[in-house]
């Protein structure tokens, strides 16, 4: 069978357009992956979660905590936590949105505010339990007629 030249160098240049447009998404995928996981570190997912589980070892009896230390070292994986929150950054944000945030995060602003986002949680979520409590136990009462 023949194929006339321009016929074959059509096809290889649009072989090759294809090719560049797929390692240019590629590349751009690495890269908002690789901003992802900057923006995680910038919002302390590791230490907030160290933070959690501590809080949790310190409300059990003492002679639990070792093993719950021993148990929670050979389950928690951090940095498979962070590929997976950084996952989960790229397919919820876009590029732009990820590299403004971590823009942010790293300023001395950012800092401040993300190193404030728990004590923020903690004083603002038992008000919001309170009112879901609420809301639930009024479910529970039938309606009066």
């Amino acid at each position: 069978m023949f194929f006339p030249k321009t016929m074959i160098i059509a096809v290889c240049c649009i072989i090759g357009f294809v090719s560049m447009l797929l390692l240019a998404q590629e590349n751009t995928s690495k890269s908002a992956q690789s901003t992802a996981l900057e923006l995680q570190k910038a919002w302390g997912v590791k230490e907030q979660i160290e933070a959690l589980v501590l809080t949790i070892e310190k409300k059990l009896p003492a002679d639990q905590r070792h093993n719950f230390q021993v148990k929670m070292a050979a389950i928690i994986d951090y940095d498979a936590i962070l590929d997976a929150s950084a996952e989960v950054s790229v397919d919820v944000f876009s590029k732009n949105e990820l590299e403004k945030m971590l823009e942010y995060y790293s300023s001395e602003h950012g800092k401040s505010a993300e190193s404030k986002r728990v004590l923020y949680n903690q004083k603002f979520m038992p008000r919001v339990q309170a009112l879901i409590k609420e809301g639930m136990a009024a479910a529970a009462v039938p309606p009066s007629k």
